[in-house]
């Protein structure tokens, strides 16, 4: 009984090392896209639409510069982890890409919920449909990054009608918009 009463401290030094080497030594987590039950543009806007269009147009906040980099459209989307996405009957999916500049800390991060398109009457509705390489698209979902890089682009997609496809939009970040997103060029 003396022997265990010695090796009971010697087990709980074990114990509380195990666990703090753990939690040091785990994965630290990549940022990503992630499932989230985000709103869509899909739902509930009518996108505005746009005078002028992409070009040298930016809007600046305290951290970066942002301008559109691309505008497509598409009646699918390539889905994230394989298959397809498509819009419904009478619908195009318009595709935008927004080229961030840094300008402040590295530590500045950009969100999926930061970004909106335009609606009619000034709201702005979050897309669901979000990539880190336009070319294959998760959703719903969202993101929160923070990269040290001194730009990075964003990706987003909204469905529309096909009749308003070839349409500019208006795009928001922060509140330092509107920004015109379009017209779009159609995908091959």
């Amino acid at each position: 009984m003396k022997k265990l009463s010695q090796l009971a401290p010697l087990a709980i030094v074990l114990a509380v090392v195990t666990v703090a080497l753990w939690w040091g030594l785990r994965p630290a987590a990549e940022p990503a896209v992630k499932p989230s039950p985000s709103r869509s543009a899909q739902f509930g806007c009518e996108p505005v639409e746009a005078t002028g269009g992409p070009g040298t147009a930016t809007l600046t906040t305290r951290d970066w510069k942002v301008s559109v980099k691309e505008v497509r459209s598409a009646s699918d989307l390539p889905r994230e982890g394989g298959g397809e996405m498509n819009a419904e009957a009478g619908k195009v999916f318009v595709i935008g890409a927004l080229d961030f500049i840094r300008l402040g800390s590295v530590e500045a991060s950009i969100s999926s919920e930061d970004i909106s398109i335009v609606c009619r009457g000034g709201s702005g509705l979050t897309p669901g449909y979000w990539s880190t390489d336009g070319e294959r698209f998760c959703f719903p979902c969202s993101f929160d990054v923070t990269t040290e890089a001194p730009s990075t682009i964003v990706w987003f997609a909204f469905k529309v009608q096909r009749q308003r496809g070839a349409s500019s939009f208006a795009v928001d970040y922060k509140g330092a918009g509107p920004l015109p997103l379009g017209p779009p060029t159609a995908s091959p």
